[in-house]
């Protein structure tokens, strides 16, 4: 049975599409954030350990979310490293071991490139959708505003 809920054909595999790509960035910088929970070192060890761990464990659930989200509207949600890195519109430098205020930093940028590019996104969608934009896009998709500015302080201290 076709997915009917008013959007036209290829409307829908736009917006199915927008969220794979929004799908392949948070998994990025969910991997990203894990691997600075796992190699971050120096004096804030125990605050950056926690922040990062509190980081990917919000991550998996807008992960899961996006994912839904994709399959509720009758797609595809990606699932494989090579979809996610073919996709992501996120930078991830191989072989880097920034310090610990480094990977703040990085972070706090990601965060804020995801930011730009979920608004982008979320105009895409509202020329071919007015109703379905506030479901398709739920304020966890825009958690990282919130997340980050309480790191603002945190990355102004971090220490090498």
């Amino acid at each position: 049975m076709k997915t009917n809920i008013g959007l036209a054909e290829q409307d829908r595999k736009d917006v199915v599409n927008i969220l794979n790509t929004v799908l392949s960035d948070e998994y990025v910088l969910y991997t990203k954030t894990r691997n600075y929970h796992w190699n971050v070192t120096g004096p804030q060890f125990n605050d950056l350990h926690a922040f990062f761990e509190t980081q990917y464990t919000q991550l998996n659930g807008v992960i899961d979310e996006v994912a839904e989200r994709a399959r509720a509207l009758d797609g595809s949600a990606f699932g494989t490293l090579t979809e996610f890195g073919q996709h992501t519109r996120l930078g991830e430098p191989p072989n880097s071991s920034p310090s610990a205020r480094e990977m703040a930093a990085n972070l706090l940028q990601d965060h804020e490139t995801l930011i730009r590019h979920l608004r982008v996104d979320l105009d895409t969608c509202a020329v071919a959708i007015t109703t379905q934009v506030p479901v398709i896009f739920s304020p966890a998709s825009w958690n990282g505003t919130k997340r980050w500015r309480g790191c603002s302080g945190l990355c102004c201290t971090v220490n090498n």
